[in-house]
């Protein structure tokens, strides 16, 4: 699986395989899966990135990160990230694209 290389400001070194001291080690992952179909424009805070099919991308829990996109049919969606969850792009005719953490990660209240 391939990797977004433009890295976050703030990230550890990708060659080092241990995370600097002042690093934090929780840390939120995007995935594009290479079934879905097109890649995906969109930000992080201010800074703008491209997931193509296949790909992922890594980012420090080190600060609030509110990811943004256009869904395909005209609506701007933003969603705020949450530490140590991996979330993934899907679409759907319906609904165009949307961003959904694993389902694994998602909790639900009895």
């Amino acid at each position: 699986m391939g990797v977004v290389t433009n890295p976050v400001p703030g990230m550890i070194d990708s060659q080092s395989t241990q995370p600097a001291a002042n690093q934090p080690t929780a840390e939120i992952v995007l995935r594009n899966p290479p079934t879905s179909g097109g890649r995906v424009h969109y930000s992080l805070n201010e800074f703008q990135y491209t997931i193509n099919p296949g790909e992922s991308q890594r980012i420090p829990a080190d600060r609030s990160w509110t990811l943004r996109f256009d869904n395909g049919l005209g609506n701007t969606l933003s969603v705020p990230l949450q530490p140590d969850t991996t979330y993934y792009f899907q679409v759907s005719e319906q609904t165009g694209w949307d961003v959904l953490p694993a389902a694994s990660e998602i909790s639900v209240d009895d």
